[in-house]
């Protein structure tokens, strides 16, 4: 097994494939070949080192103690030869190519409009497609590579993505103008004693809002529910509710809509706002190249 001219070295990003999918078919659409090929590649590689080198359990593929062992010095090895080819690589923007982003609503405000002003000259050559959500609903369109990035406060867990944060928020409370309570500092009691809209939550711990109230016994305070932070504005705007959202959406909205800010018993916690890939696509030219504009499109949008 020495003699490398011997072997089939595209089974070895095979094997990294499966090793870190755990799954064939995965595995064989993030590396662009058939089914029936990925597991043809995967019975070479077992006759190659004589050992099953993955077993299923249920739907996934578990690696043997071989399979690990190699896994230990075959994946480091492929991610230099990445390096070196990436070094050389340069995105050409210049050139047709669709990126789809993903994420929460800090994409749409603070990011888009700006991405297009850097883009100048490319506008039309790059195209860029928005899609709302949080993070953990696009975990298998980022593996395929059907989402290029994504924007979330929350990371995942999975060492296969990678995130670098773009900057910090905290949240605020708003009411309409005119409201009593509008400009005041509230204590808990004032706060529990108002009615809510509240951002529908990903999970069932609930929006921050939604774990405050339900902590105090007023989970029944929560008059609306939205899925966006725009129909919350126009609830606060039209209504005696009070409503917690983040304070770079909120500022950048307070001249458009007829609210006031108060400061109520909720925490106004700090919260990155992160951007995430899967490391597969950590030395594409066309992703490190969008990453870095991303980084300055939201960096300048944030100043104004």
């Amino acid at each position: 097994m020495s003699n490398l001219r011997r072997i089939d070295l595209n089974l070895f990003t095979v094997f990294e494939a499966i090793y870190q999918e755990r799954n064939l078919t995965y595995a064989a659409n993030r590396i662009g070949m058939s089914q029936p090929a990925a597991s043809n590649a995967l019975k070479r590689l077992r006759g190659l080192f004589d050992d099953e080198l993955f077993v299923r359990q249920g739907n996934t593929m578990q690696p043997t103690p071989r399979a690990r062992e190699l896994a230990s010095s075959l994946n480091p090895a492929l991610e230099l030869i990445r390096d070196g080819l990436a070094a050389r690589s340069v995105f050409d923007p210049t050139q047709p190519r669709v990126f789809n982003i993903a994420g929460i609503e800090h994409l749409e405000h603070f990011v888009l409009a700006s991405l297009l002003k850097a883009l100048g000259p490319n506008q039309g050559r790059i195209r860029l497609n928005a899609v709302g959500g949080f993070v953990d609903e696009f975990k298998d369109a980022l593996k395929s590579g059907e989402i290029d990035l994504a924007i979330d406060h929350v990371s995942l867990a999975d060492e296969e993505f990678e995130a670098r944060q773009l900057g910090r928020d905290t949240l605020v409370s708003l009411v309409r103008q005119g409201h009593p309570c509008a400009g005041r500092t509230l204590n808990v009691d004032e706060t529990l004693a108002l009615d809510h809209v509240c951002l529908k939550a990903r999970d069932h711990r609930g929006f921050v809002t939604e774990r405050f109230l339900r902590a105090h016994g007023r989970a029944d305070a929560i008059t609306v529910r939205v899925t966006h932070f725009y129909a919350m504005l126009s609830v606060i705007e039209n209504s005696d509710l009070v409503g917690t959202l983040p304070r770079l959406i909120a500022e950048r909205f307070l001249g458009r809509y007829r609210v006031a800010q108060l400061k109520t018993a909720i925490p106004e916690r700090a919260f990155r706002v992160l951007l995430i890939w899967h490391r597969s696509q950590t030395h594409d030219p066309g992703n490190v190249w969008l990453r870095e504009h991303l980084m300055r499109a939201y960096a300048s949008a944030v100043r104004h």
